[in-house]
C-alpha cells in the first residue's frame, strides 16, 4: 500500500509541474514515469488495479503535454454574394484555320444570380516540436448552396445540374520547418510539405489577417507540396533581408469550393520552382520590399467549360509549355505612423509553347469518345497553343484603420492586365480570381470588428474583361467587351 501512494504521489507531483518544462524536459519526465511503472508491474505486491489507476494518471498527463504543445485556431466565415455579369459581345475576328474561316463573334447577354450562401471551415494547427523543429498545418471545409446555377459566364446556361450540394474538405497546409541555426554561419530554415503558397503578399491585407504565403499574390497562390530553403541574410545585407527557393508540385485544391469557376483553370500536377528576395527599407518603418520569380511547367490543367472542368486524363494527354513569371512589389504598414497601408506590385509573364495544342470545343469533339456536351463552347479561343506572347499586370491598393468604431477598416484595390497576362492564381481565397483578369478589377470594402474574434466585411467588386480567356494558358485571346459586378457580405470569426 505504501508503494502504491509513493506512485501515486510521484505521478500527482510530476503532473502538476510538467507545465513548467521544456518540450525535452517534458520528455525525459514522462519516460521516468514509464520506467516507475515498469518497476512496478515487476514487484509482486502491486495489484493490476492499482497498475492501471497509475496508468489512468500518465495518460492524463501525456493527453495534456500534447494539448499545451499543439496550438488549435479555428475560423469561421459566412458569406453570401449577389452578382451579375453582362457580355456586350465579343469582337468579330476572322482567322484562317485548316483554310476555313472561323467567326468568333458571340452576341451579348445577361446572366443574374440568386444570393449565393457559402459557409468555410478552417482549424489552423501549429506545435514546437523541438526548439528548432516547427510543425503548421490547416484543414479547410466549404460548403456552397450554388448546387444548381454555379456561376460560368463562358457558358450560356444559368445552371449547371449538381444533385448536391458542394461540399469540400481539403487540407492546404502541412508542413514542418527545421532551423540550421547551430549549424551553418548563415541562419537556414528547411520547410517541407503541403507548402504555405496561399494568401501572399498584398491579398491578406483585405482579408485582415497576417500574410501566409512565401509567395506575392500577383503571380503564384495556389497550393503545393514540395520543399523551401530560407537563408536569413539580416546580419550580411540588410536588417529583415531574406532569400526563398521553393520547388516542388502545385496543384489546385479541391474545386467545389471554387463556386465562381470562370477565370480559374484546375491543376493537377504542375512543376513550380521559384526564387524570392525580401528586404524591407529601414528608413520607413513597417514594410516589404521584394522581387523574384517563379517558373510553372509540365502545365497539366483544364479550363471550367461547365458544372466542373473536363477530366484532364482525356482532354490533355501532354503538357503545351512552361511560364516563367517576374514580379517586384512594395508594400508599406502603418505609414508615417498612421493607420494607412499601402502597396503596389508589378509583374511579367513569360510563355514558352512547345507546339502541343488544346482542343475544349464541343465542334471538333462531337461523336467522338472523349466529346465535350455542346452546351459548353464552341469558341475558337477554347482551342490552340499556348499563349505565344508576353504578358504584364499591375495590383496596388491602400487600407486605412480607423482610429474609431473599433478600429474599422476601409480600402480598395485595383489590377489590371494585359492581352496575354497569365498567373498561377488557381488556388486562391478570391474566389472571382480577379488578380487573372485580362482587363481592369476595382475592389472597395469595409471591415468591422465587432469584437476581438468577430468582424464583418461589406464589399463591391467590378471586373471589365476587354480579352477572351482570362486565367487560361492557351488559345489566342479575342477582344471582348464584359463586366462582372459582385456585391457581398461574410461574417468571419476567428478564435
Amino acid at each position: 500500500m505504501l508503494k502504491k501512494i509513493v506512485a501515486v504521489s510521484l505521478s500527482l507531483i510530476l503532473a502538476n509541474s510538467l507545465y513548467a518544462f521544456s518540450n525535452d524536459e517534458l520528455v525525459k519526465k514522462i519516460e521516468i514515469l514509464e520506467k516507475r511503472i515498469k518497476i512496478l508491474e515487476e514487484d509482486n505486491n502491486i495489484r493490476d488495479e492499482e497498475i492501471e489507476e497509475i496508468g489512468a494518471i500518465l495518460d492524463v498527463v501525456e493527453t495534456k503535454s500534447l494539448s499545451d504543445k499543439i496550438k488549435f485556431s479555428p475560423e469561421f466565415r459566412i458569406r453570401v454574394d449577389n452578382f451579375k455579369y453582362k457580355m456586350n459581345n465579343i469582337i468579330t475576328d476572322i482567322e484562317q484555320n485548316g483554310g476555313d474561316e472561323v467567326d468568333r463573334d458571340q452576341g451579348g447577354f445577361d446572366k443574374d444570380w440568386k444570393p449565393h450562401y457559402s459557409t468555410r471551415f478552417r482549424l489552423n494547427m501549429q506545435t514546437d516540436i523541438t526548439d528548432n523543429t516547427k510543425f503548421t498545418g490547416r484543414v479547410v471545409i466549404s460548403r456552397s448552396s450554388q448546387n444548381n446555377e454555379r456561376i460560368c459566364v463562358l457558358s450560356r446556361g444559368v445552371t449547371a445540374a449538381s444533385s448536391n450540394t458542394f461540399t469540400s474538405f481539403d487540407i492546404d497546409k502541412a508542413y514542418f520547418d527545421y532551423s540550421f541555426n547551430k549549424v551553418t554561419k548563415i541562419p537556414l530554415i528547411f520547410s517541407a510539405g503541403i507548402l504555405p503558397t496561399t494568401g501572399g503578399l498584398s491579398s491578406n491585407l483585405i482579408e485582415g489577417t497576417p500574410r501566409k504565403s512565401v509567395f506575392p499574390s500577383l503571380i503564384f497562390d495556389m497550393a503545393s507540396y514540395g520543399a523551401i530553403l530560407t537563408a536569413d541574410l539580416s546580419e550580411i545585407l540588410a536588417k529583415d533581408t531574406w532569400i526563398r527557393a521553393v520547388g516542388g508540385k502545385s496543384y489546385t485544391l479541391d474545386s467545389d469550393q471554387y463556386y465562381y469557376q470562370c477565370n480559374r483553370e484546375t491543376f493537377q500536377n504542375g512543376d513550380i520552382i521559384g526564387a524570392f528576395l525580401e528586404t524591407r527599407i529601414l528608413a520607413l518603418g513597417d514594410n516589404t520590399l521584394y522581387i523574384g520569380g517563379n517558373k510553372l511547367s509540365n502545365i497539366k490543367a483544364t479550363p471550367y467549360l461547365g458544372s466542373s472542368s473536363v477530366s484532364t486524363d482525356i482532354k490533355q494527354a501532354k503538357p503545351i509549355g512552361d511560364i516563367t513569371n517576374y514580379a517586384a512589389g512594395f508594400e508599406i504598414r502603418r505609414v508615417a505612423d498612421t493607420g494607412l497601408d499601402i502597396f503596389v506590385h508589378a509583374a511579367i509573364s513569360d510563355p514558352n509553347p512547345n507546339g502541343n495544342t488544346l482542343n475544349f470545343t464541343s465542334v471538333d469533339n462531337i461523336g467522338k469518345s472523349d466529346a465535350i456536351d455542346s452546351a459548353y463552347t464552341n469558341a475558337s479561343y477554347a482551342r490552340g497553343a499556348m499563349i505565344n506572347d508576353t504578358g504584364n499586370s499591375i495590383y496596388t491598393g491602400f487600407r486605412y484603420t480607423l482610429p474609431f468604431l473599433n478600429r474599422a477598416q476601409f480600402g480598395a484595390e485595383y489590377n489590371k492586365g494585359s492581352k496575354y497576362w497569365w498567373s498561377g492564381t488557381q488556388g486562391s481565397e478570391d474566389v472571382f480570381n480577379k488578380l487573372a483578369i485580362r482587363g481592369d478589377a476595382m475592389e472597395i470594402y469595409w471591415n468591422q470588428p465587432w469584437n476581438r474574434y468577430v468582424s464583418s466585411r461589406i464589399g463591391y467588386l467590378k471586373v471589365q474583361e476587354d480579352y477572351t480567356g482570362s486565367g487560361w494558358h492557351f488559345g489566342e485571346p479575342a477582344n471582348k467587351d464584359g463586366a462582372q459586378e459582385n456585391l457581398y457580405f461574410m461574417l468571419n470569426a476567428y478564435f
